[in-house]
């Protein structure tokens, strides 16, 4: 169990449930709804949009991301001298 990890999230099931009972817990108490809010959940999604996009939607968040910086850098050049 070394990728085990434990959230605060928790289904209340019955001992020996069988599959029909899992995923009607599981549908009924809104856990996934709730992961997906917390900010594992947010991070997660990140992650699987970063790995979606095209090789342009790439190349335009790295223009916007070198566009930021330049003026964070002049802000900050501003704030020093």
């Amino acid at each position: 169990f070394k990728r085990l990890a434990l959230t605060d999230f928790k289904v209340e099931i019955p001992r020996m449930a069988k599959k029909k009972a899992l995923k009607k817990a599981l549908e009924d108490s809104d856990v996934l709804a709730k992961f997906a809010a917390s900010n594992w959940g947010k991070k997660l999604a990140t992650k699987v949009d970063k790995a979606k996009m095209t090789d342009f939607e790439r190349y335009k968040a790295m223009v916007a991301k070198k566009k930021r910086n330049a003026e964070v850098g002049k802000a900050l050049k501003k704030l020093q001298g």
